[in-house]
């Protein structure tokens, strides 16, 4: 049996889909915390180039996730 792992492209998705009908407030909560819940309940959602931290000392950082889908943007 295989087990299908909700990843961060299904996060990315399913919260593009949600803004796209302009929720109120609440719904956003709502649907994004459920969204949330299932990619943070597995642990190789987020892939390893973005738990790395870039630079050095207090505003050392994690390599922007939007890196995927806008590399021109990290250049």
């Amino acid at each position: 049996m295989t087990i299908v792992k909700y990843t961060l492209n299904d996060f990315v998705a399913e919260m593009e889909a949600l803004l796209k009908t302009q929720p109120d407030q609440q719904k956003l909560f709502d649907s994004g915390s459920t969204y949330l819940s299932g990619l943070i309940s597995n642990p190789n959602a987020v892939p390893n180039r973005f738990r790395v931290p870039t630079g050095a000392g207090r505003r050392a950082t994690t390599a922007p996730i939007f890196c995927t889908r806008a590399p021109a943007a990290c250049k």
